[in-house]
């Protein structure tokens, strides 16, 4: 019973921790159009057109939108098997410190 106990605390444990990475997913999104947004502007010398510009942020929504998904989903299978393999932490540890480090290069990029 003990055993059962263990798991189902570990099983809610993966999930907070999903749910802390979910809520991270917003701003890193938003720091990975920033950037887009950046680096297109950088890449046209100052002389971006304003339909380029409007494309390249729609069609950059639309892709971090699908890659945010499959990162979601793909996170909630890496703690599940994490906790498994007790490996949680680390695994948490790894895609926090990637998402934390993509807003503040956002961040220091707008400096």
């Amino acid at each position: 019973m003990k055993s059962a106990a263990r798991q189902a605390w570990g099983e809610i444990g993966s999930l907070a921790l999903w749910v802390v990475s979910v809520a991270l997913m917003i701003p890193t999104l938003m720091a990975v159009r920033g950037l887009f947004m950046w680096l297109a502007g950088a890449l046209s010398g100052g002389k971006s057109n304003m339909w380029v510009m409007s494309a390249v942020d729609q069609f950059g929504v639309l892709i971090m939108a699908l890659a945010g998904l499959l990162l979601v989903l793909y996170l909630a299978y890496s703690y599940h098997e994490g906790l498994k393999r007790r490996a949680l932490w680390r695994r948490f540890g790894i895609a926090t410190g990637a998402q934390v480090a993509i807003i503040a290069a956002r961040f220091l990029l707008t400096l």
